[in-house]
């Protein structure tokens, strides 16, 4: 039989990125922290380089950017995006600092 998910072991060398906005209202409070742990345990090898969070922008549930989308902390439903002067995307993918 086929293994319907990679093995754990594929997990120990990977970047994992957690956001969570202090405004988010729908995520509840200490899911990143939670999540932070969660990846730790699953056998990521270093997590304090391999695990970046962000939780500390006023963000509601929503995309952070650094160009476009309502102002930081005012959630539109169409949209989901916010400017908050910060680019999540290239933080995501380890180009810049936090």
């Amino acid at each position: 039989m086929a293994e319907k998910i990679s093995r754990l072991q594929n997990i120990q060398d990977d970047r994992v990125y957690i956001f969570h906005g202090t405004g988010d209202e729908t995520v509840r409070p200490g899911a990143a922290e939670a999540l932070e742990d969660f990846y730790a345990e699953l056998g990521i090898s270093d997590p304090a380089s391999q695990i970046l969070s962000k939780t500390d922008l006023n963000a509601t549930h929503a995309l952070a950017s650094d160009h476009s989308g309502t102002p930081c902390g005012e959630h539109n439903d169409e949209l989901y995006i916010e400017n908050c002067d910060y680019e999540r995307l290239k933080r995501s993918q380890g180009t810049t600092d936090s």
